[in-house]
């Protein structure tokens, strides 16, 4: 962990202790009939067990702090202007190429260009990843995207 784990633990205990105290100030409600504070009450409580989790963790084991901040590693410029990139690709075709094989072609991009993986663990974890996101959003949230080159109400019949 690193030096200042203990005191950020403290530090989010006492702000989530003032949330769940907040909560109750404006109204609880019951789980029937939830009042104003009942989403903050629940909101402080798992901000106090997180950061009971951080705090606890800082204190059974003292590990040495790490060598240093990640953009003083060399190439990490690089990385950082590489994983910008992506995004911003990925929203120009996003019309022209749509939902699907635009994910596809960032997990792809992104699993190679920042630290690079094996192709078929690339593709298989980009396929995946691109099928999940695909039947989460499109099938399930109901969210219009754009169809692009291959239209998904065709892949439909694949799928389901």
């Amino acid at each position: 962990m690193k030096r200042g784990d203990g005191w950020l633990g403290a530090f989010w205990i006492a702000l989530g202790g003032y949330v769940v105290f907040s909560g109750f100030r404006l109204g609880f409600g019951s789980f029937a009939s939830p009042g104003p504070g009942f989403i903050a009450v629940f909101a402080g409580a798992l901000l106090v067990l997180f950061a009971a989790g951080l705090l606890a963790s800082s204190m059974a084991r003292r590990r040495p702090a790490p060598p240093g901040p990640f953009w003083e590693e060399p190439g990490a410029a690089r990385r950082v202007l590489l994983t910008l990139a992506g995004p911003v690709g990925f929203t120009l075709l996003l019309n022209h190429l749509g939902f699907f094989l635009c994910t596809l072609l960032l997990l792809i991009y992104l699993f190679r260009a920042i630290h690079p993986h094996r192709w078929r663990l690339t593709l298989l974890l980009a396929v995946s990843s691109a099928l999940a996101c695909l039947v989460v959003f499109q099938y399930l949230l109901q969210v219009q995207f754009p169809g692009g080159l291959l239209e998904v109400h065709r892949l439909k019949g694949w799928l389901f």
